[in-house]
């Protein structure tokens, strides 16, 4: 492991990334590429009424989801939760979960997760149709 003193991504200076379904795009502020490797925070945007993503898991790794702009609908192991600017939650390894946008504005949230390399693992009845093999 690495120690860094301090490093700074901004949504400006770092490249963004489809979010699955082409639902928005996300932003790795910290992580690897910047020499963090004890996590990665990410910026996620989701596009007003762009739904719900896959309901999946990962089974390494813990994230923590905080809002910063717009309402999140939060499927997390059964339960559905609306979150707003200033709420976050934790979602710990194995917990099956999906996010979603349904308002008219854009959603715009902070992701950690710790570790930052983990798996994505789609639950098989939640496979989007046009995914599916």
């Amino acid at each position: 492991m690495t120690f860094v003193r301090y490093v700074v991504g901004t949504e400006s200076t770092v490249p963004s990334s489809p979010v699955r379904g082409n639902r928005g795009r996300y932003h790795v502020l910290l992580g690897k590429q910047s020499g963090v490797d004890v996590l990665e925070l990410l910026l996620v945007i989701l596009a007003p009424r762009s739904g719900e993503g896959p309901y999946h898991y990962h089974s390494d790794s813990a994230n923590v989801v905080s809002v910063t702009a717009g309402v999140a609908r939060v499927r997390v192991d059964g339960d559905t939760l609306e979150l707003g600017p200033g709420e976050a939650v934790y979602i710990g390894p194995d917990v099956p979960h999906a996010i979603s946008n349904f308002g008219d504005c854009e959603l715009r949230l902070l992701e950690v997760k710790v570790p930052p390399d983990t798996d994505f693992i789609i639950l098989p009845d939640e496979i989007p149709s046009d995914e599916r093999q």
